[in-house]
């Protein structure tokens, strides 16, 4: 996933992501009936 951010800060820019990252899992997860990791990596800001 590509993503262009523009936020205040690291702290800011990380819960975000742990928010749209968890929120994304869960709903696939949900979805397709899978229990276990969903990300191989963890997110990496570059």
């Amino acid at each position: 996933m590509h993503l262009i951010l523009s936020v205040d800060g690291v702290r800011m820019q990380s819960r975000f992501m742990q928010y749209v990252m968890s929120n994304i899992a869960r709903k696939v997860g949900r979805y397709l009936g899978w229990y276990g990791k969903f990300w191989h990596r963890r997110y990496r800001s570059i």
